[in-house]
């Protein structure tokens, strides 16, 4: 797998089988906003407001997802998460950007400013083959 220059804020690794052709033409972080703080357990959530543009051949088959959120400045990852893939699909039959959102929790004894980016991996259905790519990043 080599990686290629998908745009001027992210790269994609991509890997073609037989039938397949799949390329993520944009992926970005576009918003971070704090949707709940617990004191008591020092924990604040935010939603990350992520948008994609993705195409593929009809060989691909179903698709499977999962995106990693991480802060830049020091690679703090803030879990891995499965995310609803109608998005990526969604963007495949449109051939236009879609946006998704996802939750997650930051412990707020540390200072959790900075750059932030998620990696997403795109897998078919038996794993035959798998996309890995950073969303440029959002400063908070």
């Amino acid at each position: 797998m080599a990686p290629q220059e998908a745009t001027a804020w992210h790269t994609t690794t991509m890997e073609t089988v037989t039938d397949c052709n799949l390329e993520v033409v944009n992926f970005c972080l576009i918003d971070m906003e704090m949707t709940e703080q617990d004191s008591r357990d020092f924990m604040s959530f935010y939603d990350f407001l992520f948008t994609i543009e993705v195409r593929a051949s009809e060989g691909c088959g179903n698709l499977e997802t999962e995106l990693d959120i991480v802060r830049d400045s020091d690679n703090m990852y803030l879990g891995a998460m499965q995310i609803d893939h109608t998005a990526v699909v969604s963007s495949i039959d449109c051939e236009c950007a879609q946006e998704f959102q996802v939750n997650a929790g930051l412990n707020t004894t540390h200072d959790y400013r900075g750059a932030y980016y998620g990696q997403l991996e795109i897998t078919n259905f038996d794993s035959s083959f798998i996309i890995v790519t950073d969303s440029c990043l959002f400063d908070f």
